[in-house]
């Protein structure tokens, strides 16, 4: 058993191990260790997640698809990129439409949303994150159903060109995803972690949170990870090449103001502060996509030196980097700092 406290929020749950759920072709999923301190996910029905498909041949009307019914659009010889929401949002926020924008002017592409929004915001008072991040446990495996079905039928998709890009908690069911297929003995090609999820997933075993071991590359941006009073993300290393602008802490343009005389206002605009930082992993990313900006950032094993400023060089063609879309064009692996400016356009070299 295990006693869990919300640091915070002065509320505390209890959660027994030793129970499990069963989804069909999903898998099983119990609350053993490490999974121990949350509860189980909600069933498929309740999560409602579905899957929204855009090509060139249908832009900006979606098309939904499932495991049975690829849909009339969906071509295997395409790459194929998921866009995987995270806590509290869903597909109609406006970063997604901004990021399936930029990826089918980049290419001729299957991009997946992948809307989990009643799962994303469970209706269960004051426990509502904990079960959401339970919940990533389903989708990703949903998502890799979805996969894997259309590999082993006369689709024909290639699990290598399968490219999932999650923001917060989306990010974390990105690893999931990685992980089902694994366990099937199939490698996903790529995932995109925007700032991944902190709370319930910071300090935990790979089984547990987004590593490298989750894709053939895996590549991370970490934006509100690191030296802030508030961390929506997570600021240890989790791919083959983990980016951390500006330090991976609050990023600049988003600025802390308020009047001390009133609490209330100062606790909104910690709020705005705190998501504006969150967000701005996928503001980067989705500006790399097509820029000729190359986001290039910097080897930094100490990313203390980086804000020092002892991370300001690197050798092109080998040692550097670039954040975001272009990533896989360089061999650099490890970790990697840059400077953004405040406003979009946000890349400066």
């Amino acid at each position: 058993m295990t006693i869990l406290c919300i640091l915070g929020l002065a509320l505390c749950a209890t959660f027994a191990s030793g129970e499990e759920v069963c989804y069909g072709a999903l898998g099983c999923f119990n609350d053993n260790p490490p999974f121990d301190d949350r509860e189980l996910p909600q069933s498929p029905s309740e999560i409602n997640y579905k899957f929204e498909l855009f090509t060139r041949n249908n832009p900006n009307t979606k098309e939904d698809i499932t495991p049975e019914n690829p849909g009339r659009n969906f071509r295997a010889s395409r790459r194929t990129m998921f866009i995987i929401h995270g806590y509290l949002t869903s597909t109609d926020f406006e970063w997604i439409a901004d990021m399936r924008r930029q990826l089918l002017q980049n290419g001729d592409y299957n991009v997946i949303k992948l809307d989990w929004s009643d799962g994303a915001s469970p209706d269960i008072p004051g426990l509502d994150y904990p079960q959401a991040a339970s919940n990533t446990r389903v989708v990703g495996a949903a998502a890799a159903h979805l996969m894997h079905t259309y590999m082993n039928s006369a689709v024909g998709v290639n699990i290598a060109n399968v490219h999932c890009i999650g923001h917060s908690l989306g990010a974390q069911t990105c690893g999931y995803m990685g992980k089902w297929l694994a366990a099937r003995n199939q490698r996903l090609g790529r995932i995109s972690g925007l700032d991944p999820a902190g709370p319930w997933f910071a300090g935990d075993p790979p089984s547990v949170r987004l590593t490298e071991r989750d894709a053939a590359f895996v590549d991370v941006i970490h934006s509100n990870g690191r030296g802030a009073i508030v961390l929506l993300g997570i600021g240890d290393p989790s791919g083959h090449v983990d980016f951390y602008p500006n330090g991976g802490g609050a990023q600049p343009g988003c600025g802390l103001t308020y009047n001390v005389h009133d609490n209330r206002a100062k606790r909104q605009d910690v709020d705005a502060w705190v998501a504006c930082s969150h967000a701005r992993a996928y503001m980067y990313f989705t500006e790399s996509i097509n820029s000729g900006c190359q986001f290039t950032s910097n080897p930094c094993q100490d990313i203390d030196d980086g804000e020092d400023g002892f991370c300001d060089r690197c050798v092109p063609g080998s040692s550097c980097q670039f954040m975001g879309w272009k990533s896989t064009n360089s061999p650099g692996r490890g970790k990697f700092y840059l400077d953004t400016y405040e406003d979009a356009p946000f890349c400066r070299n």
